[in-house]
């Protein structure tokens, strides 16, 4: 989850999977970074917009957190003039440009923050098991993100979630909790131009690849792959004992 301020407006990106407050007291700490924002800034925010990338649990859990309170607007259903929209997103000061990015989830979306060269891509992009529902769809909104970032300055991709370790292509047991040694979040836009060659060269068909960075599969179920560390090491990246 990320939170965007600009002179009017706050945004945050996604709401977290946890739906209790007891537990996750997500709305509760976003207020109190807003009202510290606001002190330190000496500014009072209009609005609150909470915007899922996405419709998965981990986007949408949160979300009952936010309804019902004033000067808040939750966003759930986010439509684009055009598959690149710079016209909607605008926080005060800092515009904020929609890409739609669908195939792993069909309501797939990424942000750019010309304010900080950040490409915020949630699920649709990250360090792990790149799952795809649409061939096609995701071929294309990779595409997409490739000629955006070769148009624009990136600094970095920030993704929504980590399912990668330090060592290059090795993931995480499906529904591990303890990961230790995770992969840093960031990706390169050099990663995006290695993932739409990986998904043109799958061109469609039943396809697991694995690469340093994240783990492309197409045609099959996450349970496909259920294995990772700290059972399974693929054999390109198995390095022998030093002595």
């Amino acid at each position: 989850m990320y939170l965007l301020f600009g002179n009017k407006r706050a945004l945050l990106i996604d709401a977290g999977a946890t739906e209790e407050p007891k537990y996750f007291p997500l709305y509760e700490t976003v207020a109190l970074l807003i009202k510290r924002w606001e002190r330190a800034n000496g500014i009072e925010l209009d609005q609150l917009t909470v915007l899922p990338l996405g419709s998965e649990p981990s986007q949408v859990g949160g979300l009952k957190q936010f309804l019902g309170i004033p000067k808040v607007k939750v966003q759930e259903n986010y439509k684009l003039d055009q598959k690149i929209d710079t016209s909607g997103l605008n926080l005060g000061g800092r515009a904020l440009t929609v890409i739609e990015t669908p195939g792993l989830n069909e309501n797939g979306k990424t942000i750019y923050d010309p304010w900080t060269d950040i490409l915020f891509t949630s699920t649709s992009f990250y360090p792990g098991r790149l799952v795809i529902r649409n061939y096609e769809l995701y071929r294309d909104s990779l595409k997409r993100l490739v000629n955006f970032s070769e148009k624009n300055p990136i600094a970095f991709i920030a993704g929504g979630r980590i399912e990668m370790s330090s060592t290059p292509g090795l993931d995480y047991i499906l529904r591990t909790n303890y990961r230790p040694n995770e992969r840093r979040l960031e990706l390169s836009p050099r990663s995006l131009i290695k993932a739409h060659q990986v998904i043109k060269l799958i061109n469609g068909k039943e396809s697991i690849q694995i690469e340093d960075d994240f783990i492309v599969m197409n045609a099959v179920g996450r349970g496909a792959r259920a294995y990772g560390w700290p059972v399974f090491i693929p054999e390109k990246f198995n390095k022998p004992n030093p002595r």
